[in-house]
């Protein structure tokens, strides 16, 4: 009598934790994506056509930074001249944006080997602005969750300028390595 109970509260402990885990998938929603794949490339077309002209400002901003010329300096310049800042020099609280759109990024980079980076970013630039600005470039337009170094990419420009057979696939597989990423 008892081996018959004790295999029956196994069975339905069995039973019992089999439905709840069968009840946990079921109740997992599957969204079947019903747009074409033209439907597909027209979106992601009119998403990268949304920034370019900003991503191009950035690019340019990071090959080409522009520094400020130095002031030429005159007797008033000197540091005995100069009065000690005064307490209405600081930003007033109104002009410090309390809020950090600051964020980190997994990134490749072959030149540093980094994995992920942080980029500092202001209330008006998009995600692949800021990340731009920095030298990397996003894989997507919208909620970008990977960046690739601008010098990683240009490398790999220049080595299919001279060997066109490298392929693609290649050039991944090296990056891997140099990763420690397998397969």
């Amino acid at each position: 009598m008892r081996e018959t109970f004790e295999h029956t509260y196994v069975a339905s402990t069995t039973l019992c934790s089999l439905v709840l885990m069968h009840n946990s998938h079921a109740r997992r929603r599957v969204y079947r994506d019903t747009r074409t794949w033209r439907q597909r490339l027209e979106r992601q077309q009119s998403n990268w056509n949304a920034i370019f002209t900003s991503l191009t400002d950035a690019f340019l901003q990071w090959k080409y930074p522009t520094t400020a010329p130095d002031p030429p300096t005159t007797s008033r310049d000197t540091p005995e001249a100069r009065a000690p800042p005064s307490p209405t020099d600081s930003p007033s609280p109104i002009d410090v944006d309390p809020i950090s759109y600051d964020f980190t990024i997994d990134c490749v980079d072959l030149y540093t080997l980094s994995t992920s980076i942080h980029v500092p970013r202001t209330a008006s630039m998009t995600a692949a602005e800021a990340l731009m600005i920095q030298g990397y470039l996003v894989t997507s337009p919208v909620d970008p969750t990977l960046a690739i170094s601008v010098k990683t990419l240009e490398l790999f420009r220049r080595l299919r300028c001279r060997k066109a057979s490298l392929s693609v696939e290649a050039y991944a597989k090296v990056l891997c390595d140099l990763y420690a990423v397998s397969k």
